[in-house]
């Protein structure tokens, strides 16, 4: 009998087939979370989480965290679900978890209505010692209530106060601490989040600095019928402000009276945004006191308003981006003591329309101190979106020789409106300088700019000159000269290769009346000198004016330039030009007629020398002139004999004739000259005159 080879493995064969599938391992499926659905603001609840697998089974996760949607409202602990909420909070938060196994990841969310919780009142007046606790969050102040009795009340870290409709807080007398931290800042604000100007704000009235506040943000006061500001300061008050913010105001943002309030000395880091008015306003007698640090932005506008006059010594801090503004008459100065104002580099001072700054115009006391650098310099300008020149008044500085001062790395700009009838000054540049008719009186400027006036750039008053070492100084895009200032001072104006005079609508230096008594040399500025009166060179030191080659004279009608003319008051003008630059006397306008000034005139003059000149347009016919020095129909007159001072020199276009000498010396104080200063040996030119030889005059 045969057996088939295939029998003895098929029972193993089913044997293998009837074996179970080995089971999937369990991995993570569902996540779901379960928390409170109401919570009253303030309180904790525990939110809980549970995980299954595919199978519908408990599964243990390896990672497990939690996250809030509103952190404002709610926060969680991401570790074990609790959530937190915020006392001064309400809403609907969601806390959401999230779990991971493996490289399967789960998310599951819970929702939480936060109700408000009952706010701790506040509606009397604190007159004994007392504390608001962040445990007690939110405060609510109801109406206008005072901090007085010498009361201290203290806002601990966190605390966050709100204030309903027209509420107030006043420190009378006592003392508010509210010092909150980077952490858990104070937080005084309108109730129910109303738009600026819904309260009245804080208000600071006891006399020093006990008050403080610190990591505080004041938002949504500022209301019409309170102080004018978020934060009022008043009654000689100075709290101290550190790291403070003021947010929509609807006024100023900080007020500080003109009436000795101030900052307090530890203030910094002040920031002021959305105000309907300025960011500060305080008065300019406490102006050092002004913080720095922090920010202003979109406040009406975003600059410290100064009101008022400075009557003591200080210095005002920069706050770069952050200008003055100064609305009207600021003065400097104080009838009883000496007082320095300093501004510090980078100081950006804006005038209101009329407005100008005096420095000690009626007491000549006080001292003005610019003190800009190359990279901020200091800043005095019309406050304005698009000024014009004449804007504003000007800077007018009064000094005697005790009391001086200095202007370094400034720019002034917009002014030069005519002074008011009644004011203390007369000067229409953009910075007017005077001095109080002493002969060494000066004012020091080094590189300081005048530009776009109205009137001068510069004008140097009442026997004012430049300080030595004035240097760069430029005076440009005015809308008449550069520079005014009086004949005795010429000599002080910087001759350095940084000083310009140019771009102005005159081109000239104007020169004031006055008379020159001591020997000087007058620079060439590299424009004409306009002579507005008669020019005299003469006193009791016998001074000599020595121009130089190239130098340029300009005479307006009916002035004369007079040398020596009585015995106790001689003097000399040594004007030595070159062929390739002579020096010029000249009428101030072109075309002009013979007679347009009344030429050069030489008395008491001994030492006088002319060489390589042009005089042009001179002469008067009138003997009326006479006791004014003035007599004879030339460019030049001689009165007395002093040799051949003139020669290589040019004179025409005069009224009558090129020179004029005196005859008999019968005028008191010639004497007969016998000097022929046309003879060829002397290389003078006659020519182009009515008559055109040397005349002689005799009365």
């Amino acid at each position: 009998m045969k057996y088939s080879n295939a029998l003895p493995w098929l029972p193993a064969l089913l044997v293998l087939s009837a074996c179970p599938e080995p089971e999937e391992p369990a991995r993570l499926s569902e996540l779901s979370v379960s928390c409170a659905p109401t919570v009253v603001a303030g309180q904790s609840v525990q939110c809980s989480a549970s995980t299954t697998d595919q199978r519908g089974k408990t599964f243990d996760v390896s990672s497990l965290t939690w996250t809030s949607s509103d952190p404002t409202v709610a926060k969680v602990d991401a570790a074990t679900g609790k959530v937190d909420t915020l006392a001064i909070a309400s809403g609907t938060v969601v806390i959401r978890a999230t779990a991971s196994a493996g490289d399967v990841t789960r998310e599951a969310d819970a929702s939480i209505n936060v109700t408000p919780k009952d706010p701790t009142v506040h509606a009397t007046t604190v007159t004994t010692p007392e504390t608001w606790r962040e445990a007690d969050n939110p405060h609510l102040v109801r109406g206008r209530i005072a901090v007085d009795g010498s009361a201290m009340l203290t806002l601990e870290p966190g605390v966050v106060v709100r204030f309903a409709p027209d509420a107030e807080l006043r420190e009378t007398n006592g003392a508010i601490l509210a010092r909150g931290t980077p952490t858990a800042p104070i937080r005084l604000e309108a109730q129910g989040g109303a738009a600026r100007g819904s309260w009245r704000g804080l208000v600071f009235t006891s006399p020093g600095s006990d008050s403080k506040l610190e990591h505080v943000t004041v938002n949504g006061c500022g209301a019409t019928g309170g102080e004018g500001a978020c934060i009022s300061v008043r009654t000689k008050a100075a709290p101290v402000l550190r790291d403070v913010s003021v947010r929509e105001s609807g006024s100023v943002g900080v007020l500080v009276a003109d009436d000795g309030s101030a900052f307090g000395a530890e203030s910094a880091r002040l920031s002021v945004s959305g105000s309907a008015g300025y960011a500060v306003r305080m008065g300019a007698n406490q102006a050092d006191s002004f913080p720095t640090g922090g920010s202003f932005t979109g406040n009406s506008p975003n600059a410290v308003e100064l009101t008022g006059h400075v009557s003591r010594t200080q210095t005002w801090p920069a706050r770069p981006g952050i200008p003055f503004v100064i609305p009207a008459t600021m003065k400097v100065e104080n009838p009883t003591a000496a007082v320095a104002l300093t501004i510090s580099a980078g100081t950006q001072l804006r005038f209101g329309a009329n407005a100008q700054m005096e420095v000690n115009t009626g007491t000549f006391h006080s001292v003005l101190n610019v003190d800009g650098t190359a990279d901020a310099p200091v800043l005095f300008t019309a406050h304005a979106d698009s000024p014009t020149p004449g804007h504003w008044r000007g800077v007018h500085i009064a000094i005697n020789p005790s009391k001086t001062g200095h202007i370094s790395h400034a720019i002034f700009e917009y002014a030069g409106m005519e002074a008011e009838p009644t004011a203390n000054y007369y000067g229409d540049g953009n910075l007017n300088i005077y001095g109080d008719f002493s002969s060494d009186a000066s004012f020091l400027l080094t590189d300081v700019t005048a530009r776009r006036g109205k009137g001068p750039g510069i004008s140097m008053l009442e026997q004012m000159g430049f300080g030595a070492g004035s240097a760069r100084v430029r005076s440009s895009e005015n809308g008449s000269y550069p520079l005014v200032i009086a004949p005795e001072f010429v000599h002080t104006i910087p001759a350095d290769s940084g000083t310009v005079w140019t771009g102005n609508s005159q081109d000239v230096v104007m020169v004031d009346s006055g008379r020159i008594v001591s020997s000087q040399t007058w620079p060439n500025p590299g424009i004409p000198y306009l002579i507005t009166e008669n020019l005299e060179v003469g006193g009791s030191s016998n001074p000599t004016l020595t121009l130089l080659p190239g130098t340029e004279l300009r005479f307006k009608a009916g002035t004369s330039m007079r040398m020596g003319f009585s015995e106790n008051r001689p003097g000399a003008l040594k004007a030595e030009g070159r062929a390739d630059a002579p020096i010029r006397f000249i009428p101030d306008v072109l075309p002009a007629s013979g007679g347009h000034w009344y030429g050069l005139h030489f008395w008491k003059a001994d030492g006088s020398r002319l060489d390589h000149v042009l005089v042009t347009h001179g002469g008067t016919w009138s003997k009326s002139g006479a006791a004014a020095g003035i007599i004879g129909p030339a460019n030049v007159v001689v009165h007395r004999e002093l040799g051949p001072f003139i020669t290589n020199s040019t004179f025409r276009d005069a009224v009558g004739h090129p020179i004029c000498v005196s005859n008999s010396g019968g005028l008191p104080g010639t004497t007969r000259v016998d000097t022929k200063f046309l003879n060829p040996e002397y290389h003078n030119n006659g020519a182009d005159n009515p008559d055109d030889y040397q005349c002689f005059y005799d009365i």
